[in-house]
């Protein structure tokens, strides 16, 4: 299992800047990007905590923006996987709590009427937004597979991504289009 955090980084940004800051969250510093703009750093738990006031230091230099998904946003890709052909992938599920054995039967109910929404055709993205805002359920993460591969990616609230087993078996432009869209709403193609 590999763990990343997904990052936007300001136009202007050095190369050197973006290497620097990626070494702050791993011992083993790697990260994918789109455009130079959008960035999926490898995170090390331990080795984040004993960078946190450099990281933060250029957080307040507005070099780079963390990931952070509320409900609106996570409906948005679920809509977005389930109807669209732009991201190469597919939504499996998504959770209220930690993991599916956590939920309560409230919380499963509401998942599944949320999952009924988004497999109509007519969805009004606003009504879908009421019954979730009216059940003080937040949505902890979405699981996605890239349609050509076998493998199971996890993106958390906290702008943390999970692959179960190696970024190399999945398709990390799809993942890119992924994280683009999170932070901005749109895919862009170059």
């Amino acid at each position: 299992m590999e763990i990343y955090k997904a990052l936007q980084v300001k136009n202007d940004t050095s190369r050197e800047t973006v290497n620097t800051l990626v070494s702050l969250f791993s011992d083993t510093p790697s990260f994918l990007t789109k455009n130079e703009k959008f960035v999926c750093v490898k995170y090390n738990p331990d080795t984040y905590l004993s960078n946190e006031k450099k990281i933060s230091n250029l957080y307040k230099q507005k070099v780079f923006k963390p990931l952070i998904i509320t409900n609106y946003k996570f409906l948005a890709l679920l809509l977005q996987l389930n109807k669209s052909n732009k991201i190469d992938a597919e939504y499996t599920d998504f959770y209220f709590s930690n993991t599916e054995y956590d939920e309560t039967d409230d919380q499963y109910i509401l998942k599944e009427e949320i999952k009924e929404y988004i497999k109509k055709d007519t969805l009004d993205f606003e009504e879908l937004l009421s019954i979730l805002s009216d059940s003080d359920y937040n949505i902890k993460f979405v699981e996605f597979k890239v349609k050509k591969s076998t493998d199971y990616v996890t993106i958390y609230t906290s702008g943390n991504i999970k692959y179960e087993k190696s970024i190399e078996n999945v398709s990390f432009e799809t993942v890119l289009d992924i994280i683009e869209f999170l932070f901005t709403g749109s895919v862009s193609y170059e």
